[in-house]
């Protein structure tokens, strides 16, 4: 779904440019969701439940990024308003 969001948004001239970011981001996400537990946990200590403060970390980002897509929430790409548009008459 991301990549053909990434085409629709992107136009044809910079698709493959918002298609790797896109890709990147989520690679970027696999990495940290390996790392940060134990990031957590040396930082808090041996013994604490680590997964509670992994999962309010990532409720406050998930909070974050749907504060930051929210004008975005009905936004059509280019080629599809213009479409609409001309079918309006």
């Amino acid at each position: 779904v991301s990549a053909t969001a990434a085409v629709d948004f992107g136009t044809k001239r910079g698709a493959s440019t918002a298609a790797g970011v896109i890709n990147g981001c989520g690679s970027v996400g696999a990495i940290l969701g390996g790392t940060l537990p134990g990031l957590v946990e040396r930082v808090v200590g041996p013994g604490v439940p680590v997964w509670n403060y992994v999962f309010a970390g990532l409720s406050l980002s998930m909070f974050a990024a749907a504060l930051l897509l929210l004008p975005q929430w009905n936004t059509l790409p280019p080629t599809a308003a213009a479409s609409r548009k001309a079918a309006k008459g």
